[in-house]
């Protein structure tokens, strides 16, 4: 359903009907329009391969999508990264309904690992990861070089 549909039985639902008409049909549809409404808005990512850069900015932006909404479907989800060197920092939290074949693989779109790198450059005790699994399971990196920068404190 379009945004916009949303919007229009929502007015039908609100706008058109009396308070003291409301009846136990009323309030499911209404129940089923907010369901409707905020699975459209947090969008599991579904089975299938994705690119960095392309479907994604960054390692960062999946990253986010992936601590946010989790996954759905039947299947990994693959993110195939481009050769280059990617200045991040990425903290991996628990991904919701991951599991042993529906996991989660970062992978170099060349096969190549000396040509994609993540790399960050930490500051203190604090942030000094370039990837961190937190409560992460399921995660695969393949063919994917990762540097840490930190200078001493």
């Amino acid at each position: 359903m379009k945004p916009k549909s949303m919007h229009k039985i929502y007015n039908q639902l609100f706008h058109s009907t009396k308070i003291n008409d409301l009846s136990s049909k009323s309030f499911l549809s209404i129940g089923v329009a907010f369901v409707l409404s905020v699975s459209m808005a947090f969008a599991q990512i579904a089975s299938g391969t994705y690119t960095i850069p392309g479907s994604y900015a960054s390692f960062t932006a999946a990253v986010t999508d992936l601590n946010t909404n989790g996954l759905v479907g039947d299947g990994p989800v693959i993110f195939s990264v481009a050769n280059g060197t990617y200045n991040e920092q990425i903290s991996i939290n628990f991904v919701n309904n991951s599991n042993y074949t529906d996991s989660v693989i970062f992978q170099s779109a060349s096969g190549n690992s000396s040509l994609v790198t993540i790399t960050y450059a930490a500051t203190g005790v604090a942030d000094n990861y370039t990837v961190r699994l937190n409560g992460a399971d399921y995660i695969t990196f393949k063919e994917i070089g990762r540097a840490s920068c930190r200078e001493r404190v």
